[in-house]
């Protein structure tokens, strides 16, 4: 959603084994915030990288994470609309 954006340096990873790209414990070391879509995978986050995410903000956007495809309208929809707040305009 943000590739490429001029004001934000985003990456993506998942927390799952099937994930295309896993979360790493760089990736926690290189953002100053991470966003989760469900409040589990910022538990796996702390669980797994206790270290990397002391005093990380990760804030949990409570979109789930059923959608069929990355790219799915409503999906992106969502995540826009829970990001919003977090986001400066």
């Amino acid at each position: 959603m943000f590739k490429g954006h001029p004001r934000y340096d985003v990456r993506s990873a998942g927390t799952s084994e099937g994930a295309r790209i896993r979360v790493t414990g760089c990736h926690l070391g290189w953002a100053d915030r991470v966003f989760c879509m469900e409040r589990r995978h910022a538990e796996l986050l702390r669980e797994r990288f206790p270290e990397e995410c002391e005093g990380l903000p990760i804030i949990v956007l409570r979109v789930p994470d059923d959608y069929p495809a990355k790219d799915d309208p409503a999906l992106i929809q969502h995540l826009r609309a829970a990001l919003a707040p977090h986001l400066a305009a």
